[in-house]
Formats: C-alpha cells, sequence, structure tokens
C-alpha cells in the first residue's frame, strides 16, 4: 500500500481540510471529546477522611468533573487505599456499578453517560519487590460488569528510570482473545514506536492482504482486533535521564545497558535534547509526522488520540489538534494521572482533577476559535458527545452490561 502523505491540519488547503472534515463526519468523529484520567500511579487524587483511595472517592470525583464538563470517556485504575498500583476486580467493579447508578440517577447526559475505561497495566519491573503477576492484568475485565474499554499494551517498554513494563505475546494475546470475547474494546497503548509494530502484528492475526493493499478477515476465529481499532500515544513517560541503567533484550537478543544505547524505536515517545520552547515543538511535530506517517500506511482506518504526561500535557494536546486526520484525535485526556497534576512547573502546584479538566476544555475552545479564524468548519473540534465517540470508537451497543 502506498504511503499515506502526513501534514499538518492547519499546513493543508481549503479542500484538503474539507476532505478530513468530511471523512471524519462518516466515520462519526467530527470533533474531540474530553477524558478524565481520574486517578493513576501518582497526582493528587480525591481520598476520604481517613485518607485512602475508595471507589467511592473515585466515583465521586468523576460525578463532579461529569457535572461540569461533558464527558466523552473516563480512564481509572484499581489502587489499594493507600493509592498503591493493585489490580483489583472489587475495585474496579464497584467503581464502574457506582459510577452508572449515579450518571442514571443525575442524568448527566442526555444521551449516554461517559464510556468507561480501566486500566489493565500492572507495573512489574524485573526489579520491583512486590510486583504482581502477569494474571493480574485480567482482573478488571473479569467480573460481572464489563468496562466499555481497557487499556492494553502490546509489549514491552522501559519507563521510569530504568525500570521496564513486561508485557510478553502470551499475555498481550490472551487479553486481546479475552476482550474480544467480552465485547470490550481495547486502547492500544504506545509508548515507544516498537509498541505500534507490535499492534500491526497483533491486527494482521487472523487476516490476509488483497490486491488493493487492504487487509480482509479469512479466519475469524484467529482475528484478536475488531476494527475500527483504536491506538493511545503516550508521551513523556520516561523520567530517567538517557544514560540511566537498563536491563533491556531486544526481540533479537541484543542486549542494552542505557536508556541512550537502545535503537529509537523502542525508546520511549519523549523528545530529547530540549534547549527551549520551538526545539520541544519542532522535536515533538517530528515525532507525530513519523508516527502517523507509519500508522496511516499500516493501518489507515485506525482510530488514535494522544496524551502527555507532565509537562507533555499540553503541547501534545495541541500537537495532536494540529495534526488532525480523518481518524482521530478522537479525545483528548487529562488528569491527575502519572503527575498531570502539576500546573505550573514553577509554583509546583497540584490541580484537581476538575480544575484540570476546566484547563483542558479552556484550551480546546480557545484552539476552535483560532481554526474557525482560519477557515476551519465550526464542528471540527466541538466537544463530541459520549455517543458520537461510543459510535466512532465502535463501541455502540457494547456499554456496560447491566
Amino acid at each position: 500500500m502506498p504511503a499515506t502523505t502526513i501534514k499538518k491540519f492547519t499546513e493543508r488547503t481549503e479542500e484538503e481540510r474539507a476532505a478530513i472534515i468530511n471523512a471524519r463526519r462518516e466515520a462519526g468523529a467530527t470533533g474531540v471529546g474530553l477524558c478524565l484520567a481520574v486517578n493513576g500511579s501518582s497526582g493528587a487524587a480525591r481520598t476520604d477522611a481517613n485518607g485512602h483511595m475508595t471507589p467511592q472517592t473515585v466515583v465521586s470525583d468523576i460525578l463532579d468533573c461529569a457535572m461540569a464538563h461533558p464527558l466523552a470517556m473516563v480512564h481509572f485504575h484499581a489502587r489499594t487505599p493507600e493509592g498503591a498500583r493493585w489490580l483489583d476486580t472489587g475495585f474496579t467493579q464497584e467503581v464502574l456499578s457506582l459510577s452508572r447508578q449515579a450518571a442514571r440517577r443525575a442524568r448527566l447526559c442526555a444521551e449516554a453517560p461517559p464510556l468507561m475505561n480501566t486500566s489493565t497495566s500492572n507495573f512489574t519491573p524485573r526489579d520491583a519487590e512486590h510486583a504482581q503477576g502477569h494474571d493480574a492484568s485480567f482482573s478488571p475485565i473479569s467480573g460481572h460488569v464489563r468496562p466499555d474499554i481497557a487499556s492494553l499494551t502490546p509489549g514491552d517498554f522501559p519507563d521510569f528510570g530504568g525500570s521496564m513494563y513486561l508485557n510478553p505475546p502470551e499475555k498481550v494475546t490472551a487479553l486481546a482473545r479475552q476482550m474480544k470475547r467480552l465485547g470490550i474494546k481495547p486502547e492500544l497503548e504506545v509508548f515507544c514506536e516498537e509498541n505500534l509494530e507490535d499492534i500491526i502484528a497483533l491486527y494482521r492475526q487472523g487476516r490476509e492482504q488483497g490486491a488493493d493493499g487492504t487487509w480482509r478477515i479469512v479466519h475469524p476465529h484467529k482475528v484478536l482486533l475488531a476494527d475500527p481499532i483504536h491506538i493511545q500515544f503516550v508521551f513523556g513517560a520516561r523520567r530517567g535521564a538517557d544514560d540511566t541503567a537498563i536491563d533491556f533484550t531486544d526481540k533479537q537478543g541484543h542486549h542494552y545497558d542505557r536508556i541512550g544505547d537502545l535503537p529509537e524505536t523502542y525508546r520511549p515517545l519523549t523528545v530529547t535534547n530540549v534547549k527551549d520552547d520551538t526545539t520541544f515543538r519542532n522535536e515533538l511535530d517530528a515525532k507525530f509526522e513519523r508516527l502517523l506517517s507509519h500508522l496511516h500506511e499500516a493501518l489507515p482506518d485506525a482510530r488514535w488520540s494522544a496524551f502527555g504526561i507532565g509537562r507533555y500535557r499540553d503541547p501534545v494536546m495541541r500537537a495532536a489538534l494540529e495534526w488532525t486526520q480523518g481518524s482521530g484525535p478522537v479525545v483528548l485526556r487529562t488528569g491527575v494521572e502519572d503527575g498531570n497534576s502539576v500546573y505550573d512547573p514553577e509554583e509546583r502546584k497540584n490541580l484537581t482533577n476538575a480544575e484540570l479538566l476546566t484547563h483542558q476544555a479552556e484550551k480546546v475552545v480557545a484552539l476552535r476559535d483560532t481554526w474557525q479564524k482560519a477557515g476551519i468548519a465550526t464542528d471540527t473540534l466541538a466537544l463530541e458527545s459520549p455517543a458520537a465517540i461510543s459510535h466512532a470508537l465502535g463501541t455502540a451497543g457494547h456499554s456496560m452490561k447491566r
């Protein structure tokens, strides 16, 4: 299949912009919805009077935010009362049940409640003392109340100063198969470019390429990913310097001792050697261009979104909107997860989820106003309804099981 020409939306001709807008309308993804990342491995998530993070405090945060802004999606993690990462069926089930009941009572949305997106990622660095095993990743999707969407990281990646997230092929395949069986949409996470290669390989299982370059299903029982797939690009995950010690062996058996020694495709989607804002933006643009070119050449119908951690939050949001394609971005995500509570690096001020969501919504509106002056259709960046996002992600009819 010939490579797709990828350019910034803002640099395209009026005719090209119109074509992208029409493609998004046909896909049911004309606008961009807001996703609340309500809790994570760090950040000022809400706690109860005893300082504990509970399903009730998570749901309370969700409802406060949903009352202030139309949420398309909510992403959450199961946690211990102290807030540590610990995948648990009971925690996930209670969040899903309470959110659904509260949304119904409060009538937060005339069409549908936000899509519920649970994490299946367990922190399993090779040097972790109390890490959960790979089987724990099945816990959030194993209850009788099912999420609409669940995260699925398709391969290993280095992160957090030299530790590793381990996702062996057998675990990824089993998770994908279980999500397919239960009607849960996988959110395929891309922390490094090699993860995108893993997704492509996963998508092609049960399919064969036709003469026109498209991939058709020939063995339905072997297919693991239903169309349209949804990819989430994650920027800014690496916390260590390029020379941070790491024990990493790639799929070819090559061993690396430092993050800086890794091939480019294995490095997290982090902009390196940034000296000023212009350099940061240019390098971020180069990342988006390379990722989207590869994605649209291999999987032209895939949906995509992107979010940034910490200092990457606003730059990635802006870049995602500037690189708008017919297939994405679908949602913009923000919240206290993974350090996103830091609003001003100089003040080190921790914001609540509601404050972060307000900040994100204001940024989207400001960008929309700017783009309209450039001749872009009014609805291009309109905040999308949960029902339309559900349709865009191919999850209509697969909302939380009663």
